[in-house]
């Protein structure tokens, strides 16, 4: 029974490693806004619901503006998910607040 569990477990794990690793199966957002307006365009997340977008209202950016953002618009000149991307949540909030005023 030993030999047997052992075979099957070396078969998976020789067919995991050699092809269904092959693609990337996580995907991880640039900044916390992204993810949010991710979960949001894919889940249909209300920004109210969501301990980001929770956040990000509670500093004062207000729901139509999170929303008109989800979808990466120009602001400021620049795409708002490159200004944002890289930047921890309270960094994020900070300069989501910057470019809504």
């Amino acid at each position: 029974m030993i030999i047997l569990v052992y075979h099957v477990i070396t078969l998976v794990l020789y067919y995991i490693v050699n092809q269904k690793c092959r693609d990337n199966g996580v995907h991880a957002s640039a900044s916390p806004f992204e993810g949010l307006a991710e979960r949001m365009n894919w889940l249909e997340v209300r920004p109210e619901e969501d301990a980001f977008g929770a956040a990000m209202i509670s500093a004062g950016i207000n729901t139509k503006t999170i929303r008109a953002w989800s979808v990466d618009p120009q602001v400021k000149g620049k795409s708002l998910f490159d200004q944002l991307e890289d930047l921890d949540a309270p960094a994020c909030i900070t300069k989501s607040q910057e470019l809504a005023k």
